[in-house]
């Protein structure tokens, strides 16, 4: 989902989308997002409702158009969805295409969630992490999910799976095939728009063991990291690769004392 601006990388080149400019925001929201729907969000939901139940309040930072906060409360996962992004453009489209009263939307600064500390039962944080080009800013994120997430409370991350990179699938293809990506390397991205074409991004390639050392740093504990892919070609379509799971989710809880404790030790 819409995070994060254009950078300037230190010879000045531009290393990210800039999700702020209202065509990207309009050509993204345009996106059939059917295989991230039936592979990533329709588990998420499931796990979240199992985690959390379905009376709480849920964050969805980066939230863009309002895709997930939608799906969340269309399946009764959430009594409430406050729905986050840094692109004023995406927050006026959450706004005019989620009828939900229980839904509610914002623009933030990067890394700045203005809710007091544990306010939030579960927060969702779809396709956020790949717009993000540093390290320090994911840490800042990190550590402001940490700060308004409740003790009890759970965090789940969605993303491209980095073992898929450059595998086309039916909708889109992240990175280029058959070259190799470093940790924090630029990767660009086509979507299909229908009617329209092809919609170019640029992302960011993490590796798996950096999110967890961010998250980590920010205080949670890593559950699991999930594959998620197609089980048979019929899932999204027979051009779907089911040996190449597109998607990842990550699952984490805050460290409690004891926790802390052992790691410390």
């Amino acid at each position: 989902m819409a995070q994060h601006r254009k950078r300037a990388c230190e010879g000045g080149a531009a290393v990210t989308t800039s999700w702020t400019t209202p065509a990207v925001s309009a050509g993204f929201d345009a996106y059939d997002d059917y295989v991230e729907n039936r592979l990533a969000y329709t588990p998420l939901v499931n796990d979240l409702q199992t985690a959390c139940g379905r009376g709480g309040i849920v964050l969805d930072y980066g939230c863009g158009s309002g895709k997930v906060s939608r799906r969340l409360l269309d399946a009764g996962a959430a009594a409430q969805v406050v729905g986050v992004d840094i692109s004023t453009d995406m927050i006026t489209l959450a706004r005019a295409q989620t009828p939900q009263p229980a839904a509610r939307f914002h623009t933030i600064d990067s890394g700045h969630v203005p809710y007091p500390d544990d306010t939030f039962d579960a927060i969702v944080c779809c396709f956020v992490f790949i717009n993000v080009p540093t390290r320090e800013e994911l840490r800042a994120i990190a550590r402001e999910l940490a700060r308004v997430l409740t003790p009890t409370g759970r965090l789940f991350i969605v993303d491209s799976n980095p073992a898929a990179t450059g595998v086309p699938f039916p909708t889109f293809r992240s990175g280029e095939p058959g070259r190799g990506y470093r940790d924090g390397d630029e990767r660009k991205v086509s979507l299909q728009i229908p009617g329209t074409g092809i919609l170019e991004l640029v992302d960011r390639h993490w590796f798996i063991s950096t999110y967890e050392a961010v998250l980590t740093e920010a205080g949670f504990t890593v559950d699991k990291v999930t594959d998620r892919g197609a089980q048979t070609v019929e899932d999204v379509g027979s051009q779907a690769p089911i040996d190449h799971p597109p998607f990842m989710q990550i699952t984490a809880h805050l460290q409690d004392h004891s926790e802390s404790t052992i790691g410390a030790g």
